[in-house]
């Protein structure tokens, strides 16, 4: 080796050896340093945002104790930090009370806005409100979060107000009452009282193994399973009863062993430790895709919360005006809404009984559930802080995000941060675990709103979820007379869910549906026209923009074959960016044109206040196309905070003209109804409160709505509601509405014609039903009455071929001798024979033979004049 050569490797050798040094230093930890913060602005920084700026990762900000105020000391902003935030003793309770951040009512205390992690912590303050009245993701006034930030937060107390710990204002219940062994399993609305048990009667959830969901756990199902494991068939979210999300062998090997008394993890009522508890609502909660909501323009805690609880604890009521998603499946499980509540602060969360032998009064046997995120709650968490009040409650009712949200209180408790005591709880609630019912599952689907498609041969279009357990609401069609359950395909298949809200038939005869629907997690209202051959909804288009709380809707076709369209926007949370009002938009011929709030509403418009009460927000207006061919608008427009409202209207001849007021009245709701010679008909019923019936009332207008007839009294028993009608032959329209009769609500029929009500007609429901929302319409000549038919243990649709509405078989609106050789050439035939007229079968119920009953009919019909 030369000089050089060996002057060149030390040269190397000592850059190796720097750099191995420097690596050793580079790895060295930097301690962790410790930022002390006071009141008064002397501590190594002046307020709390600025010790943050100047943390590194791991550091401490340590406030000492005082009240923290202005600027820098609100709106506190992590930065993505992995820091502490604290005071001096976090775990000392009067360090924690006397360590204050006061908002002042500005903006909130702390955002964690770039996904802070759990290594992020804020720590043993007490906090005092911002501004409450702006919403943000999180807590108003209080935590405001990005989607995915999952900080620790703990030892937070919410107020100054220190309150001792409060004697239960209602005592145990003895030994010696008799407690409700048997509750309602078969309640449509689970009442919450049994915490311990599943809260619907059925196999049809997410892991039950009745894969093939008839009601019942056999040989099939395992080989069904086996199917689904090997791929040969698409599978059911029945099957998959570990609860990994997918359906394999294992599932089948668990299924099988049901066969000799083995237990799935999902039958809540058969698990006897917290642990098989915990072990499937963590399962559940995975599955569940709550926290994943993509649409934050509605959804703030009470949100998630509401929706946590509609998938697990198996809500079956209807959701047709809210945007909540029914559900991607259900889990029967006992889970509960809970509320959390302290000065200036509310939220919403989520618990299920889990402790061993299990106590519903014992705060420690509950497992609080953040839906937002899927994790725990605990008390001193911003989910629960200290101060609290804690309600486990059930909802009666879920009509319309917050605004129609109501619940019963099943147990109350206070937390600080001393522990937490029982405050109070319902009579009702059932304290120790009854004995596990053995009742026989009913799998039957919930079926609503009915329409009754105006085609030949009649057909029924209604709301149904799908039978793959996602709860997804879709509008489906089937034919007349109605079989229950009814065959027939989805209609529309959202990726959220669609509601029917109505149907039109136009001049020319096409079908018209207008529903609202949520395909892209962004609601609106969609129009389509319907081919009942083929039973598919062809040209469908989005008739709204932007993100819409849509409470009722409208279609109708003009004589110039112009669409149009109208819907009741409902603001029910202060972030959504449409006013309350009646909205229109008009098909252009490619487009729908902007659309435009005619009837603007600044008032809150209530809703359905509990499960016992009808939605009258379905009849706030209606719509109808008049004699000369122009529209008209009229509906009962609440007067703020009285029971009255104020019917009002407004027609279009091409623009739309000046609203006018008919009178002030407690009416709540309308139906309109231009008959077949241009007469212009009004039914609606006033109620002593916006929840209520009434009597039914009846105008009418022969100039198209330039001025009313006074009002008649159609029904008088004061019980009345929900009408709908549909025009006949010449001016005889019928009227259908419901009725509350004893402990029953039954749907009734009258007939107008020549200027006169004929005999009103009550109709028979199934037993333990009640008839809501009844409809009326002519199919194919036969006059249909249907509605929605709900008993405890479910809904389903009742309809009933009322009489045949006849005017001959040649369209002429006549019965004549034309008419009198299409019957004859008919007579005596049965489907099959090369004469066979179905139309010719007029006796009603018809019976698949044309014979002397149809020529009575039909011979009554050519001497009396058409029906």
């Amino acid at each position: 080796m030369s000089p050089k050569e060996g002057r060149t490797m030390k040269r190397i050798g000592l850059l190796v050896a720097c750099i191995l040094y420097a690596c050793v230093v580079m790895v060295v930890p930097v301690e962790a340093a410790t930022i002390t913060v006071r009141a008064d602005g002397t501590g190594d920084y002046p307020t709390i945002q600025a010790a943050i700026n100047a943390a590194n990762p791991g550091d401490e900000v340590v406030l000492e104790r005082g009240t923290y105020a202005g600027y820098g000391n609100h709106n506190l902003d992590f930065n993505a930090k992995a820091i502490t935030v604290r005071s001096l003793e976090p775990e000392n309770n009067a360090c924690m009370r006397e360590t204050i951040i006061d908002a002042e009512g500005h903006g909130v205390i702390v955002r964690f806005l770039n996904d802070e992690g759990p290594e992020s912590i804020f720590e043993g303050f007490t906090l005092l409100a911002g501004d409450t009245s702006v919403p943000v993701h999180g807590i108003a006034g209080l935590f405001e979060f990005s989607d995915n930030a999952r900080p620790t937060t703990k030892r937070l107390r919410i107020g100054r107000d220190i309150r001792p710990l409060a004697t239960p204002t209602k005592p145990h219940i003895s030994q010696g009452e008799t407690l409700l062994l048997t509750p309602p399993y078969g309640a449509f609305l689970w009442d919450g009282n049994n915490p311990f048990h599943q809260p619907a009667k059925t196999t049809d959830y997410y892991g039950s193994g009745d894969v093939d969901n008839d009601g019942n756990l056999t040989s099939a199902d395992v080989f069904l399973a086996q199917d689904m494991a090997d791929g040969m068939i698409s599978v059911v979210a029945r099957a998959d009863v570990d609860g990994d999300q997918d359906v394999d062998n294992d599932d089948v090997s668990l299924i099988s062993s049901t066969l000799s008394g083995g237990i799935l993890a999902g039958w809540w009522n058969h698990l006897k430790y917290p642990f098989e508890r915990d072990l499937w609502i963590d399962r559940l909660m995975e599955i569940d895709k709550t926290d994943q909501h993509y649409g934050r323009y509605w959804f703030q805690c009470l949100s998630f919360a509401v929706q946590t609880y509609i998938h697990a604890a198996y809500y079956r009521g209807e959701l047709m005006h809210t945007f909540y998603n029914g559900g991607q499946t259900m889990f029967n499980v006992p889970m509960y809404y809970t509320s959390v509540s302290a000065p200036s602060y509310g939220h919403g969360i989520n618990c299920i009984l889990v402790g061993f032998n299990p106590n519903p009064l014992n705060f420690y046997d509950w497992r609080f559930i953040e839906p937002q995120t899927d994790d725990d709650v605990e008390p001193g968490m911003w989910d629960m802080p200290y101060g609290a009040t804690i309600k486990i409650m059930t909802p009666t009712g879920i009509a319309g995000g917050g605004g129609g949200f109501s619940a019963s209180v099943k147990v109350k408790f206070y937390v600080d941060e001393t522990g937490c005591t029982l405050e109070e709880y319902s009579d009702d609630l059932i304290l120790t675990k009854p004995a596990t019912p053995t009742e026989t599952p009913d799998n039957r689907p919930d079926l609503w709103n009915p329409r009754i498609v105006p085609v030949k041969p009649p057909m029924i279009l209604f709301d149904r979820s799908r039978q793959d357990l996602s709860r997804t609401t879709d509008v489906h069609l089937t034919a007349l007379p109605f079989v229950d359950p009814p065959e027939g395909s989805p209609l529309t298949l959202s990726s959220q869910y669609s509601r029917l809200l109505d149907i039109s038939k136009a001049p020319d005869g096409t079908i018209h549906l207008l529903w609202k629907g949520k395909p892209d997690y962004t609601p609106g209202a969609f129009h389509g026209t319907l081919d009942p051959v083929t039973g598919r909804i062809n040209n469908v288009t989005r008739a709204s923009t932007g993100v819409r709380a849509i409470r009722m809707g409208r279609v109708v076709a003009t004589t110039e074959d112009e669409i149009h369209v109208f819907w009741l926007e409902q603001k029910t949370n202060s972030s959504h960016p449409y006013e309350t009002g009646i909205y229109w938009t008009r098909w252009t011929g490619s487009a729908w044109q902007s659309e435009e709030n005619i009837a603007p509403y600044t008032d809150y418009l209530p809703g359905s206040p509990g499960w016992a009460y009808r939605d009258f927000l379905r009849y706030y207006f209606d719509v109808d196309v008049l004699g000369n061919g122009n529209i008209i608008v009229v509906w009962a427009e609440p007067n703020m905070y009285t029971d009255d409202a104020v019917i009002r209207q407004l027609r279009y001849d091409g623009s739309w003209g000046t609203i006018t007021d008919l009178e002030t009245t407690n009416t709540r709701g309308i139906e309109l109804l231009t008959d077949s010679i241009g007469t212009l008909h009004m039914v609606y019923w006033p109620g002593i409160t916006v929840y209520d019936r009434g009597n039914l009332l009846h105008r009418t207008s022969e100039d198209n709505g330039a001025s009313w007839s006074a009002a008649e009294t159609l029904d008088a028993g004061g019980y009345a509601c929900c009408p709908r009608m549909v025009a006949g032959i010449g001016d005889a329209i019928y009227l259908a509405w419901e009725r509350e009769v004893d402990t029953q609500v039954v749907p009734v029929l009258r007939k107008y014609e020549d200027g006169a009500w004929a005999a009103e007609q009550e109709f028979t429901v199934r037993p333990g039903a009640d008839a809501w929302y009844p409809i009326v319409d002519v199919a194919d000549g036969n006059l249909v009455v249907a509605w929605s038919s709900r008993s405890a243990d479910r809904v389903t649709i009742e309809a009933k071929v009322v009489e045949r509405i006849f005017d001959g078989f040649d369209e002429d609106k006549d019965v004549d001798l034309v008419d009198f050789a299409i019957f004859a050439l008919a007579w005596s035939t049965e489907p099959g024979h090369t004469n066979w007229n179905p139309d010719c079968d007029i006796y009603c119920p018809t019976d698949n033979i044309i014979n002397e009953l149809d020529l009575a009919v039909f011979t009554n019909y050519w001497l009396t004049g058409a029906k």
